[in-house]
């Protein structure tokens, strides 16, 4: 056989980088298409962008962790009204409790997941504090700048504003 042989079975996963910050800038810039890679700045703009494209039609439902973390009791009734699931009212403090983020990580074991694609290193990592936009304390003033500039050039300002916020009702 000749060495140029493409290689076969499941593509390599490059090291995972030591810091955060690194690892936060290898998913920002990562230049693959979405079709080649599962955890990226591009996939998820591709894949959220889908859904968003899609968000005036009746069968489809934003919810965004922001809007979660902010309200979470009024977002669970949007949502139970939205799909015509009616909830008796003395039900609602149970549902709302088992719902938050400390109610999930304390049960990371049931609720993350699938692990087997490697993105997260334990399933109660991918609990880890639920504050949203974490990962810009992680990164300088000319990271920003980078992901700024990359997210604009993937995505129209609307997306790109409930993404990075949420907000927007349907």
């Amino acid at each position: 056989t000749s060495g140029d042989q493409a290689p076969t079975g499941p593509p390599t996963t490059p090291e995972r980088p030591a810091s955060t910050r690194e690892r936060v800038l290898r998913w920002i810039d990562d230049p693959r298409p979405a079709t080649e890679n599962l955890d990226s700045l591009r996939t998820v703009v591709h894949h959220l962008g889908q859904a968003w494209d899609r968000r005036n039609e009746p069968a489809v439902i934003l919810l965004h962790h922001a809007d979660l973390s902010r309200d979470l009791a009024g977002q669970m009734r949007r949502l139970a009204d939205r799909l015509g699931i009616r909830v008796p009212r003395d039900q609602w403090p149970a549902l709302i409790e088992a719902a938050t983020f400390t109610s999930m990580r304390a049960k990371a074991h049931q609720l993350a997941p699938d692990e087997r694609l490697g993105l997260f290193t334990s399933n109660s990592a991918f609990f880890r504090s639920g504050k949203p936009g974490q990962w810009r304390e992680v990164l300088n003033d000319a990271d920003l700048a980078v992901y700024d500039s990359l997210i604009r050039s993937l995505a129209d300002p609307d997306f790109v504003d409930w993404a990075e916020n949420g907000t927007h009702t349907s």
